[in-house]
């Protein structure tokens, strides 16, 4: 879970990643300015589920791109968020989410999850 590079507001991305916890989800959520490329995708982890998000700057194509080039690597899929991502140009395989329930809904089906302690 990650807000994109040059993106100020981070609290949508931060609550997105409290509900996916919440349903059982490791979650990684860099803070909001991580830039793409430093989210390079480590073998160890195998994310089912990239989602990113974006309330301002709908230049998001490459970040988009290699997030999905990334989540293609582990067999996961790219979901994505926020005011500017519905202005966006984005690559077929990244689904646009228009509410938090959509994200619920998505992750029901995202596959593994953390162990219940």
């Amino acid at each position: 879970m990650a807000a994109v590079a040059g993106e100020l507001h981070d609290i949508a991305a931060r609550m997105a990643a409290c509900l996916l916890r919440a349903h059982g989800f490791e979650v990684l959520a860099p803070l909001a300015q991580t830039r793409a490329r430093s989210r390079r995708p480590d073998p160890a982890l195998a994310a089912v589920l990239v989602a990113l998000s974006s309330t301002i700057n709908p230049e998001v194509a490459e970040q988009v791109d290699m997030s999905v080039a990334a989540a293609r690597q582990t067999g996961g899929r790219v979901v994505v968020g926020g005011e500017a991502m519905r202005k966006a140009r984005l690559p077929e395989e990244a689904k646009l989410l228009r509410s938090f329930r959509e994200l619920e809904s998505e992750s029901h089906d995202a596959g593994r999850k953390r162990p219940r302690s």
